[in-house]
């Protein structure tokens, strides 16, 4: 037998794996997500509104645009 004794072998310490991205990517999916539901938000709630604002200046708009040519 030998007469040396074994020491056991120990793993090297793996680094730390960064969690950078992790943590840029659950925000920009937060900011994203906010973004978009206050988007779908005022649409739901203005976007009638909205929609009758816009005709009406397409309209007069396009009145002006009509007795310019004429």
């Amino acid at each position: 037998m030998d007469s040396q004794i074994e020491t056991p072998i120990t793993p090297l310490d793996q680094p730390k794996k960064s969690r950078t991205g992790l943590i840029i990517g659950i925000v920009i999916l937060v900011v994203l997500c906010c973004c978009c539901g206050s988007v779908a938000v005022f649409y739901f709630w203005l976007g009638d509104i909205i929609v009758d604002i816009f005709r009406d200046v397409i309209y007069q708009i396009s009145g002006v645009a009509n007795l310019l040519v004429m």
